[in-house]
């Protein structure tokens, strides 16, 4: 709901050889956001890009998550993804992370727009238990989104 398909360009482009991009779900001036498949082990996973020249935001990012998992890429933390990989690719930083499930737009919309009290705390409380994680370790997100 709401997503667009990745652009032209993105549409056949595939990462560190196992990774195709299958649309877009956010993104900004840093960057894009995409649903993306493992074709090897034929799972979904999240891929962020950010064209080089834009600078390391991603990298400085990829070495967050590394340091919030102890240089391991499976997470110990609340509600973090896993890391898949990171590297440069066709003029980008690339990110792969685990799909961690459906955005809060789609949450809301498959519940006709009729959020329940028990649904909102569930999701508020998964929130503050990862941020408080994060905040414990030191770092600020800075780039909370509400969906």
């Amino acid at each position: 709901v709401g997503h667009r398909n990745a652009p032209p360009a993105f549409n056949s482009m595939q990462v560190n050889g196992k990774f195709k991009l299958v649309n877009r779900i956010g993104g900004g001036s840093q960057g894009d956001v995409f649903c993306a498949c493992d074709i090897i082990l034929d799972e979904d996973v999240v891929m962020k890009l950010q064209p080089l020249e834009l600078g390391q935001m991603l990298e400085r990012e990829y070495a967050v998550y590394k340091a919030l998992m102890g240089g391991v890429s499976q997470s110990d933390g609340p509600n973090l993804p896993c890391l898949h990989w990171y590297g440069t690719e066709s003029g980008y930083h690339a990110m792969v992370l685990e799909h961690l499930g459906p955005s809060l737009e789609v949450l809301v919309a498959d519940t006709a727009h009729k959020c329940n009290l028990e649904m909102v705390a569930y999701i508020g409380s998964h929130l503050i238990t990862c941020l408080e994680f994060v905040h414990l370790h030191d770092f600020v997100h800075q780039d909370v989104k509400p969906s």
